[in-house]
């Protein structure tokens, strides 16, 4: 209901009635509704929190080649939208999901909505698999990489 209501305060501004009549008012109550529905401090403890490991997320994300495909969690799907092949890890993730992937990578410090126990069993058996290397590793965030 919210965001009619706005629509409205904004329909009645711009016909030159209403309660704000100063630019000053008006700018004013935008930041404030802007506030109210951008759910701004709910931006704050999600991402910030992941800051320790972004430059080596960053530092891994450069080593993968964009038509290859990919396993990684929910957070850092997101970077990896342009290739064709991404697979989420999730609780219902099996060896054989693994072997797909071209490349595997996790952040462990920061699995997002992904159980940890589980990235943490992924870690393990990706290091078990003879036919993947680990590429990268600093703070927490691991790449694997399949031989060719």
């Amino acid at each position: 209901i919210l965001p009619f209501l706005i629509l409205v305060v904004i329909a009645t501004l711009a016909s030159g009635k209403g309660l704000l009549k100063t630019n000053r008012e008006v700018i004013l109550w935008s930041l404030w509704s802007f506030a109210i529905l951008s759910q701004c401090f709910y931006f704050e403890p999600v991402y910030f929190d992941t800051l320790d490991t972004w430059q080596a997320t960053r530092t891994a994300l450069a080593q993968i080649h964009n038509k290859d495909h990919v396993m990684t969690t929910n957070l850092i799907a997101p970077h990896l939208t342009h290739r064709e092949g991404i697979n989420l890890v999730a609780n219902n993730t099996k060896l054989s999901d693994l072997k797909i992937s071209d490349y595997v990578l996790l952040n462990l410090r920061h699995p997002g909505f992904d159980n940890l126990t589980k990235n943490k069993e992924i870690l393990s058996q990706m290091q078990q698999l003879p036919e993947f290397d680990l590429k990268f590793q600093q703070d927490g965030v691991f790449l694997f990489v399949k031989r060719k």
